[in-house]
């Protein structure tokens, strides 16, 4: 069995007198795709940006290798955990290239420029992502399905351990929405990555993720393998959803079709 590679243990986290999480307890298994999922306000979202210290989180609650983060410094977080947010920051006027580049600003020195091994990181990142083609394109003239595998080739080139995404398929169409979950889930499996991410379609959770994690009102409902969490009873507590359970004809993963 896979260790935890990202272990919460009771967090108990909120701000402006409102509580937020109430004991949460997670353990991420290494190299897994572990999908999050709740309706809107369960804190999936918030829990993303604690892991990643975009927010404080207390001592003693979230550990990245049995090391509790509060210790780790932005850069070192950086330098283990990417980030693909719902709208990740895009700078215009620049190359795909040189969009992917940024990526290795973590592991630069201050005054530094990049190496040789820089340069090959970003190749690397550009090829993994299938983008090689646009390397030179104009960042502005590139299609919404395209400029989700730049960002999420910018966070490959920080060569994380961690990469989480925030509902990665936002505004994509089906086909561009399948392409960058069967993208994430090979990398994922080829190269070792822990992705964690946060979902919004059940469907492409049971289909992807090799983990679940639903969340309401700040707390853990249920997690483990899709097919447990993604139950009647799940769905009818959290969502006031009737559904049943058949199976995909071409992937034998089990979906779930809601009663009208």
């Amino acid at each position: 069995m896979n260790r935890g590679v990202l272990r919460i243990n009771n967090l108990d986290w909120g701000f402006n007198g409102r509580n937020i999480f109430n004991s949460v307890n997670i353990s991420i298994p290494e190299g897994s795709f572990t999908g999050i999922i709740g309706p809107n306000g369960a804190g999936k979202t918030t829990l993303l940006k604690l892991i990643l210290k975009l927010l404080p989180p207390d001592r003693n609650s979230i550990f990245l290798n049995n090391r509790d983060i509060t210790g780790f410094t932005r850069k070192d977080i950086a330098r283990k955990m990417s980030y693909v947010s719902q709208t990740p920051g895009v700078d215009f006027g620049f190359t795909v290239e040189q969009m992917v580049a940024m990526g290795r600003n973590p592991h630069l020195r201050s005054f530094s420029s990049e190496t040789s091994e820089d340069r090959a990181i970003v190749t690397d990142a550009l090829r993994d992502t299938q983008i090689e083609y646009l390397s030179s394109k104009d960042i502005s003239k590139i299609s919404g399905g395209e400029l989700q595998r730049v960002i999420i080739a910018r966070a490959l080139a920080q060569k994380p351990a961690i990469l989480a995404l925030d509902e990665p398929t936002n505004h994509l169409d089906l086909n561009h929405q399948m392409k960058i979950l069967s993208l994430i889930r090979e990398l994922s499996a080829e190269k070792g990555i822990t992705v964690i991410a946060v979902l919004h379609d059940f469907n492409h959770a049971l289909e992807y993720c090799d983990n679940l994690i639903l969340m309401n009102g700040g707390a853990v409902v249920a997690s483990g393998l899709p097919e447990d969490v993604i139950t009647p009873d799940n769905m009818d507590t959290v969502y006031h959803l009737e559904i049943v359970m058949e199976k995909n004809p071409f992937t034998g993963k089990p979906y779930m079709v809601v009663r009208s």
